[in-house]
């Protein structure tokens, strides 16, 4: 019960979740379904809900909800990823050994969900911001992902190299731009949260497949059109989270009111 409560406002790791064909009243429903292994969808990345279950996929899902009935929910990682997500915006927690720095002088710790949905303005006023999510993959160098939201990211044809002390970390935001000048050196004041650059598209299968819209990898977004003065666009970019991988350096990229942290 609880966790269809945490999950009513969560990211389903399905392609009818941007591509249209799941009612929003089932978001928790099949989150705990995905959660738990108690179904596991298509190889299309659809989940099918407009389908009718067939007596061989019954058999399959009562043989599955023997192994899932005596279990709590914080026994099953994706589920509580999904929640995390439904909660806050972001799996960080969950799906890595980070935690928000505290407030200075106190035991309270920064959140993501202080910043998400809430429009900043970028640098040199180049426009409006909005945060709506923060999705970290953790995945091996084969490309291969170990948690659920992986799939919807990365897949053999992702474009960025896999690091093994370092998370692919995909940001969901809007942006609304205040002319037609280049927005390749606009910046999301690092102060708050994240720099907003040329290079931070990625290409993958997954987005085709998930129905995800992202941001082109070019040096002036002007030439795709993709973006228009005062006309919001949302989409996904990437950066990792880690200590290794060229263009990050040493130490954490990503600042969050105080960059995330590894405790010792």
């Amino acid at each position: 019960k609880q966790a269809v409560s945490d999950t009513k406002d969560t990211l389903v790791p399905v392609a009818e979740y941007y591509k249209g064909g799941l009612n929003k009243a089932d978001y928790p429903y099949v989150a705990v379904a995905l959660g738990t292994g108690l179904m596991s969808g298509y190889p299309d990345g659809s989940f099918g809900p407009g389908k009718t279950t067939t007596r061989a996929e019954v058999a399959v899902i009562l043989a599955r909800y023997v192994n899932v009935q005596d279990k709590d929910p914080e026994d099953f990682q994706d589920l509580r990823e999904m929640r995390e997500v439904g909660l806050t915006g972001t799996n960080l927690t969950t799906a890595t050994p980070y935690r928000f720095r505290k407030f200075s002088g106190t035991d309270k710790e920064t959140s993501f969900d202080r910043i998400k949905d809430k429009p900043y303005k970028m640098m040199y006023n180049r426009g409006m911001m909005t945060i709506h999510r923060m999705i970290v993959v953790d995945a091996d160098t084969s490309k291969n992902p170990k948690n659920l939201y992986g799939k919807m990211f990365v897949d053999e044809k992702f474009n960025w190299p896999i690091f093994d002390d370092a998370y692919n970390v995909f940001l969901e935001t809007t942006v609304v731009p205040n002319d037609n000048t280049s927005l390749s050196n606009a910046a999301f004041p690092t102060s708050t949260l994240y720099n907003f650059t040329q290079g931070r598209g990625f290409e993958s299968g997954a987005i085709s497949k998930y129905g995800l819209t992202v941001l082109p990898r070019v040096d002036d977004f002007l030439t795709t059109g993709f973006f228009k003065k005062d006309i919001p666009r949302r989409f996904w970019m990437h950066r990792y989270l880690g200590d290794s991988g060229g263009e990050m350096g040493s130490g954490n990229t990503l600042v969050m009111f105080g960059p995330p942290y590894k405790p010792e």
